[in-house]
């Protein structure tokens, strides 16, 4: 199943209506001559819609140069330049193993000293991998997507 998003909302591609073909704006080049790889997976992600997306780039992308989506019956889509697979994507699992949230003498232990030698508090070292802690646990959430999937 396709998924319902207006090409408008996905900058610096242009569609028609059908997501048939793909256009990458040159001011979204990696080498001067191709899309930027990371920009390109992001795309065809968003393309996707879905929370967790497998990219695969297989050869560089085109600049302004209309290029074939072709949609696969599993929810996977296809990017062709002239018979040539420039990239494919599809849903997948993401797993992350979030660790526990650090002990105080784990704290200290890893505040190690500063720039100029001073020792690190072991407050500012317990919040600092807290906040690292905190950052994982959210991604792992949002990626998880509503459903906690």
């Amino acid at each position: 199943m396709r998924p319902h998003h207006s090409p408008e909302r996905i900058t610096g591609i242009r569609l028609n209506d059908q997501f048939e073909r793909l256009i990458i704006d040159p001011r979204y080049n990696g080498p001067n001559t191709s899309g930027n790889g990371g920009w390109v997976a992001g795309s065809l992600a968003r393309l996707l819609g879905a929370g967790s997306v497998s990219v695969s780039l297989r050869a560089p992308a085109p600049l302004a140069v209309p290029m074939s989506v072709r949609w696969r019956d599993n929810g996977a889509v296809t990017l062709e330049n002239d018979g040539t697979l420039i990239a494919e994507a599809g849903m997948a699992l993401l797993e992350l193993d979030v660790p526990k949230a650090p002990d105080r003498e784990e704290a200290e232990a890893a505040g190690g000293t500063g720039p100029k030698g001073e020792r690190a508090s072991s407050k500012r070292a317990l919040r600092s991998l807290f906040r690292v802690w905190c950052r994982a646990r959210r991604w792992a959430a949002h990626c998880a997507g509503p459903s906690g999937e």
